[in-house]
C-alpha cells in the first residue's frame, strides 16, 4: 500500500512540474502582433498635434502594452482597454494648447481587430467622418465612449449610416455616442430595446435623433442613466416609454419637449428637465414628482411661473437645484436653508425680491456655490459672516437692489 501512495505522489509531483513547465512557455510575452498592427494603423489615420501618442513606436516600445493608454490582460497580452479620451476644458487649462491636444481624423475599421477588448473610450476628441460598423465585431465590449467635444466642435462631425452594428455588442453595459449624428439610425430605439439587454448606461445627447415610433414594449431592465438632452423630440407622445424604466436613477431630458409622463418614475434620484416649454406655475411642476429623493433637480429655461414655496424644503436629499431663466416671483423662503445637502443653487435671472439673510444659508455648511444675480433681492446680512462663506464658496448676487459699502474683510480674505 506504502509503495502505491509512492508511485501516486511520484506522478502528481511528475504532472505538476510539467504543469509549472507550461505556464512558463505560455506566460506573458507583450501583446499580440495582430493587434499591435491594428493600433499603429489607427494611429496612421489621425492628426496627433500634441504627440499624445509618441509612447505608441514599435521600435523603442516593442510591447504595445506599456503605451499610452492601453491595457493589456496579466497573462495573454490581450488588449482589454483602449482609453485615449481627452479631459474636459476647465479654466485652468490654456484653450490654444486644449485644441491642439485633441486627437483629429478618422476612426479606423482595424480597431475591430482588437476582439478582446471590453473598453474602448475615445471622448472628448474631435474624431470626424463614418463611425464604422466593424466596431460591431467587438463582441467582449463592455462600454463604448465615441462621445465628441462640444466646446469648440460642433455636433454631428462623426455619423453613422444605421446602428444595425450594435445587434454584436450584446455585453454593452455603458453607450455615449453624444454628439454623433444618428440622425439617419431611424431603428435607435427599437435596436437598443432589443439588441441591448444588459445596458445601464445610454448617452445620446445632441445626436439628431428621431424617436420613430411608439416603443410599446420596454425590455431595457438595467437601464439606470438615459441623457437623450438636446435632441428636440418633435413627437413627445413617444417618450411614455422612459416612464417603464423601472431602474432609472438619472434622467436628462433637457430641451426635449418632454411630457408629465416622467414625472411618475418613482427610482429617480436626478432629474434635468431644462429647455423645456413646461409654461407652468413651479408648484404644479415640484408636485408632480413623486419621489422625494432627488439629488439634482434641473428646471431652468422652463418658463415657469409663481413662487418658490415650502414644497420644495421635502427634497432633503437635494445637493443641485437649478431654476434659472424662468418667471418665479416672490421671496426666497427661508425653509431653503432647511436642505442641508445643498451645494449649488442657481436661481438668476427671475424676477424674484424680499431680503436674502443668513437664515437662508445658516445650514449650508455644504454649500459651494449660489447664483441668484439678475432678480430684485435685498442683502441683509453680518459682513463678518459672510466673509466666513465667502473665502470658499462663489455667492452672486450682481445686478439686484445691493446698496452700501464694500466691508474691508472681504478684501483681506485675498490678501
Amino acid at each position: 500500500m506504502a509503495i502505491i501512495i509512492l508511485l501516486v505522489l511520484i506522478i502528481l509531483a511528475i504532472a505538476d512540474v510539467n504543469s509549472n513547465n507550461e505556464i512558463s512557455s505560455n506566460s506573458y510575452s507583450g501583446c499580440p502582433e495582430n493587434e499591435k498592427q491594428a493600433l499603429l494603423v489607427f494611429k496612421e489615420g489621425l492628426i496627433d498635434d500634441a504627440n499624445r501618442l509618441a509612447s505608441w513606436d514599435p521600435h523603442h516600445h516593442p510591447d504595445c502594452c506599456i503605451w499610452f493608454g492601453v491595457v493589456c490582460g496579466n497573462m495573454t497580452g490581450h488588449i482589454l482597454s483602449l482609453n485615449l479620451s481627452f479631459p474636459p476644458l476647465d479654466d485652468i487649462v490654456d484653450i490654444d494648447s486644449y485644441l491642439m491636444s485633441m486627437l483629429k481624423g478618422k476612426i479606423n475599421p482595424c480597431l475591430s481587430n482588437l476582439k478582446h477588448l471590453r473598453y474602448l473610450d475615445l471622448s472628448n476628441n474631435a474624431f470626424e467622418g463614418l463611425l464604422p460598423y466593424q466596431l460591431g465585431n467587438l463582441s467582449n465590449l463592455e462600454s463604448l465612449n465615441l462621445r465628441g467635444e462640444d466646446k469648440f466642435n460642433e455636433a454631428g462631425l462623426l455619423y453613422v449610416e444605421n446602428l444595425q452594428w450594435l445587434s454584436g455588442l450584446s455585453l454593452l453595459k455603458h453607450l455615449d455616442l453624444s454628439l454623433v449624428d444618428l440622425s439617419r439610425a431611424s431603428n435607435w430605439l427599437q435596436l437598443v430595446n432589443t439588441r441591448l439587454p444588459s445596458l445601464e448606461e445610454l448617452h445620446l445627447s445632441n445626436c439628431f435623433l428621431q424617436l420613430g415610433r411608439p416603443l410599446l414594449n420596454v425590455n431595457l431592465s438595467t437601464l439606470a442613466v438615459l441623457d437623450l438632452s438636446y435632441n428636440f423630440f418633435t413627437n413627445q407622445m413617444n417618450l411614455g416609454w422612459v416612464s417603464k424604466l423601472n431602474s432609472l436613477v438619472v434622467l436628462n431630458l433637457a430641451g426635449s419637449d418632454i411630457s408629465s409622463a416622467i414625472f411618475n418614475i418613482s427610482t429617480l434620484n436626478e432629474l434635468y428637465l431644462s429647455w423645456n416649454d413646461l409654461e407652468g406655475k413651479l408648484p404644479r411642476a415640484v408636485g408632480k414628482l413623486c419621489n422625494l429623493r432627488f439629488e439634482s433637480l434641473a428646471f431652468a429655461s422652463c418658463q415657469l411661473s409663481g413662487q418658490l414655496t415650502d414644497q420644495l424644503e421635502h427634497f432633503k436629499n437635494l445637493k443641485e437645484l437649478s431654476l434659472n431663466d424662468n418667471s418665479i416671483f416672490g421671496p426666497i423662503p427661508t425653509s431653503l436653508g432647511k436642505l442641508a445637502n445643498l451645494e449649488k443653487v442657481e436661481i438668476y435671472n427671475n424676477l424674484l425680491e424680499g431680503v436674502v439673510s443668513e437664515k437662508h444659508f445658516a445650514n449650508h455648511t455644504k454649500l459651494r456655490f449660489f447664483e441668484g444675480s439678475d432678480n430684485s433681492l435685498v442683502l441683509r446680512a453680518n459682513p463678518y459672516w459672510l466673509n466666513a462663506i465667502i473665502g470658499t464658496r462663489v455667492l452672486s448676487l450682481a445686478n439686484n437692489l445691493l446698496s452700501g459699502e464694500i466691508p474691508d474683510c472681504w478684501f483681506k480674505s485675498y490678501d
